[in-house]
């Protein structure tokens, strides 16, 4: 995820702030700092930050979804070569009932979202939302040779425990862009 803006200094940036409302669980923790790349300082609070959260499956229907699978590509069978579209495929495995949960507990906080195959809420927020959603911290770290900045978490990375069950994975605050 590239950066709106710029890192800014310590002295500028906010402090984390805890909710601890909700019994939140860990998911993450970063305490180290890939190589090529270097940890400047905290994010700006207004500063935007991008992040996609991935929901879970629920196991019938990946289960049913591996059978029609099986079906299709087995030429004794009389579902033989009948391909599903990318529609029917996400219609089997969204949950709109568990997509609007999540959404409405990231929008509650201020933060924007998007809906991307029926499974990803894509999220912007202020870096100081998404430190207290998460209950982390972010960071602006830096590619030694390309110079490009980009904003992950630093510590741990909390789930509430009301949408742990939900969410499966959180990508674009813990990974980093492959760099040489």
């Amino acid at each position: 995820v590239l950066l709106h803006g710029h890192c800014t200094s310590a002295e500028e940036s906010s402090s984390f702030i805890s909710d601890a409302a909700d019994d939140p669980t860990v998911v993450w923790k970063r305490d180290w700092v890939p190589k090529g790349w270097r940890m400047t300082d905290e994010a700006h609070k207004d500063q935007l930050v991008k992040f996609s959260v991935l929901l879970h499956h629920e196991h019938s229907a990946v289960e049913a979804l591996k059978e029609r699978f099986e079906s299709v590509t087995n030429p004794s069978s009389k579902l033989y070569g009948q391909w599903m579209s990318r529609e029917e495929v996400i219609g089997k495995l969204s949950r709109p009932h568990v997509v609007d949960r999540v959404r409405r507990w990231l929008e509650s906080v201020g933060a924007r979202t998007d809906v991307s195959g029926g499974d990803v809420v894509h999220v912007v927020a202020k870096a100081s939302t998404a430190e207290n959603i998460l209950h982390t911290s972010i960071r602006c770290f830096q590619h030694k040779r390309s110079g490009l900045k980009v904003l992950r978490h630093w510590g741990l990375l909390h789930l509430p425990g009301s949408m742990r069950s939900f969410v499966h994975a959180i990508r674009g605050l813990s990974d980093f862009p492959l760099l040489q």
